[in-house]
């Protein structure tokens, strides 16, 4: 996660630290419930969000959120996964109440 300059508590959860850890937990909800739906519920699945932001610590504007997703999910291929994943993240995005065109990466690795 990038942190403004001036972030005088480096050691303490930060409000980027708690949106990201909501939207990975957005995310992976969406996620889990994309794959169960399909008939390929995931065994394991592990969804990290790194929140980027510009301004001064006063002033904070969310200018991006990537997510990296992976998972262990039976019956399913790689393309099908990170399809699931884009689906995912607009739909997070979506639940949590952020633009869907918020710019970002989503990264979808599955696991054998």
């Amino acid at each position: 996660m990038s942190v403004p300059a001036g972030d005088s508590t480096p050691d303490e959860a930060t409000p980027g630290e708690l949106l990201a850890v909501a939207h990975a937990m957005f995310l992976a909800a969406a996620l889990s419930e994309a794959l169960a739906q399909a008939g390929s519920p995931a065994r394991d699945l592990v969804v990290d969000a790194d929140c980027s932001f510009r301004g001064s610590i006063q002033d904070w504007r969310l200018t991006g959120i990537d997510f990296r997703a992976r998972g262990s999910v039976p019956e399913i291929d790689e393309r099908a996964f990170r399809d699931a994943a884009l689906t995912a993240r607009h739909q997070s995005l979506r639940a949590a109440e952020v633009r869907e065109d918020l710019p970002g990466d989503t990264e979808a690795t599955l696991e054998s």
